[in-house]
């Protein structure tokens, strides 16, 4: 039958829609002559097998292949284009809601994911922030890397072999052969301790440790003492050695009681000075800053004091700081 709104044939039997503009066809139905049942005649045979033909009953046509579905367009009812009262309406963007929702789900559990993994990392169980790993990292202190060498090679390109760096180099100590006043060995007699001491007196002034001589601590500005007792030309005279606490005292103190000087060594002062126990009294120190020693000789004359002192054996300059090279 055809479309009773535009004319359009149907091209099915129980087709209940226009093709063309979607209007319901089942007012026409009744016209259209239905195949007969048989009853199940061929119900036990193969639904895909050829029928025989039926006498007095003409065979339908092969059904033609489904067209695409059409969207019928929207309308009022009972208008052109207008879908049947009770039928269901064609889902409209369906597909595109749904979308959406799976959309917006995924998006609130991505949210959810993040604002956790950042409460993790900000914080512990026991509410400190946590430290980043790569921040903890430090670089070995005192590590030097070697340098690449940009000394051309012979073709012109700059070589880029590690050159190696300068060793540090040590100074060679020298040898220990000078022997000091105390025994130690050193390499120069620059390098020997300073003179101290009942060692050092002994040291500077061999005849202090004499058994004749008496050993007593110092007073005032000297350090240490001895007073011995020397012969000369068959009488005796009194020997004091003394180690001053400094050099300059010792110098103010002689030089300030002075007479006259006589000269006895390049490297002493010597000097007479006054006193009320000899007529020959002479006070005898050394050059040197670093050895505040003295002698005081008390002969009746200073010609006697001056043979004392030449048996003395007190250490000259060069052999102060001590024996020297063995």
């Amino acid at each position: 039958m055809n479309c009773p709104s535009c004319g359009t044939p149907a091209d099915q039997v129980e087709q209940r829609f226009c093709r063309a503009c979607g209007t319901a066809l089942t007012a026409a139905l009744a016209g259209v002559e239905k195949e007969p049942d048989f009853g199940g005649l061929w119900a036990d045979q193969d639904d895909t097998a050829e029928r025989p033909a039926v006498p007095g009953v003409r065979p339908a046509p092969p059904p033609p292949p489904p067209p695409p579905p059409l969207t019928p367009p929207p309308g009022r009812p009972g208008s052109p284009g207008a879908m049947p009262a009770g039928e269901p309406a064609p889902e409209r963007n369906g597909g595109a809601g749904r979308r959406a929702l799976v959309v917006a789900l995924v998006v609130l559990l991505a949210a959810s994911i993040g604002i956790g993994g950042t409460l993790l990392l900000l914080g512990g169980n026991d509410g400190t922030v946590a430290e980043d790993p790569a921040a903890s990292i430090t670089p070995t202190a005192g590590v030097e890397e070697p340098t690449e060498s940009a000394d051309p090679t012979e073709d012109g390109t700059a070589s880029s072999t590690p050159s190696p760096r300068p060793s540090a180099t040590t100074t060679p100590t020298a040898p220990a052969r000078f022997e000091c006043w105390d025994g130690t060995m050193v390499a120069s007699a620059g390098r020997c301790p300073t003179i101290n001491g009942a060692d050092g007196m002994t040291w500077v002034f061999p005849r202090s440790d004499d058994r004749s001589c008496r050993r007593t601590p110092g007073r005032g500005n000297r350090g240490f003492e001895a007073t011995c007792t020397e012969r000369v030309g068959g009488g005796e005279v009194e020997v004091h050695y003394s180690r001053w606490r400094s050099w300059d005292a010792m110098d103010r103190n002689y030089r300030d009681a002075a007479r006259r000087s006589l000269q006895l060594r390049p490297d002493v002062h010597a000097r007479v000075v006054a006193s009320e126990r000899a007529d020959g009294k002479v006070a005898v120190w050394l050059k040197d800053r670093s050895a505040p020693y003295s002698v005081t000789i008390y002969a009746d004359s200073a010609r006697d004091a001056a043979a004392v002192f030449a048996q003395l054996g007190i250490r000259d300059r060069a052999s102060l700081a001590g024996p020297g090279r063995r």
